[in-house]
């Protein structure tokens, strides 16, 4: 990941969109929808801003979800999961958020209540990529 300004940091989560700084273009990216993030997934040959864009397709997903049972709104989740571990095979963090949003979400009895966490919890993951990628520039 490329050096960003100082007053910024690489990722940013608003109420309605995510803030990405895509290295291999040098510019910040916004994402409100799950298919920006999709694209961004595609577009971009960052592997941060495409693990945040991956991340972002699941917190998305779930917080856009019209699902009000729990096990229609978890199957989406898992199907969703599946897509993204094959397009993101190669990722050095994909197994272990994967691992921990998915138990995550199950800690609630309420689609609302899985929403938040799965939030809360990407929100979290995301800063742990950052620091990552982070120390992996700095060497």
């Amino acid at each position: 990941m490329s050096k960003t300004t100082v007053s910024r940091p690489a990722i940013e989560w608003q109420h309605e969109y995510v803030v990405i700084y895509d290295s291999s273009i040098s510019k910040y990216r916004k994402i409100r929808t799950v298919n920006e993030a999709k694209a961004l997934m595609k577009q971009t040959s960052c592997p941060f801003a495409r693990l945040i864009a991956a991340l972002c397709v699941f917190a998305l997903t779930a917080v856009q979800s019209p699902h009000t049972a729990a096990d229609d709104f978890l199957s989406k989740l898992e199907q969703e999961a599946e897509q993204l571990e094959r397009h993101l095979s190669s990722s050095p963090f994909l197994e272990e958020w994967l691992s921990q949003l998915l138990p995550a979400i199950r800690k609630s009895h309420s689609v609302n209540g899985m929403k938040t966490d799965i939030y809360h919890e990407s929100i979290r993951l995301s800063i742990k990529i950052e620091e990552y990628f982070k120390k992996q520039t700095a060497s």
